[in-house]
């Protein structure tokens, strides 16, 4: 089994932490990626089966929300970092917390909900052209 934060050293959990913020940066990467590949199938206006299905409005805010969401993404990475610097802080401070790394866990699948949960409202009101708006501040707001 693997120990848990309380019981592994120092140079262990200085690795893990570096193994995960690779990941997220590996994964946030990828989604850029993606997202710059989608958008210029858009730019070059090349047919994608989905977009068949969707109005002009409706392709608008799939174009919003596949340009915003590596942002968010990156957001979640660089939490990362902060989580680290937060565990380095308590530990000189000789300051357990246990429940800080599922805080961490917890708050970032809070904001994928909140932008999950804007994405699907804006969609199903028909509010298109507000997405990329809720997008920004969202995104404005946990950069700061």
């Amino acid at each position: 089994g693997r120990p848990g934060m309380i019981g592994a050293s120092p140079a262990n959990t200085g690795m893990q932490m570096r193994r995960a913020l690779v990941a997220f940066l590996l994964v946030a990467n990828l989604v850029r990626c993606l997202s710059l590949v989608a958008e210029l199938c858009f730019q070059e206006r090349i047919p994608l089966p989905l977009l068949t299905y969707l109005d002009a409005a409706q392709q608008g805010w799939l174009r919003d929300l596949v340009a915003l969401l590596p942002a968010v993404v990156f957001l979640s990475a660089f939490s990362v970092v902060v989580l680290f610097w937060a565990q380095l802080h308590y530990t000189t401070a000789i300051v357990p917390l246990p429940l800080l790394d599922c805080l961490f866990v917890c708050v970032n699948i809070a904001c994928y909900l909140l932008v999950a949960a804007i994405a699907v409202c804006t969609f199903l009101l028909q509010a298109y052209s507000h997405l990329r708006t809720y997008m920004i501040c969202i995104i404005g707001f946990l950069n700061a």
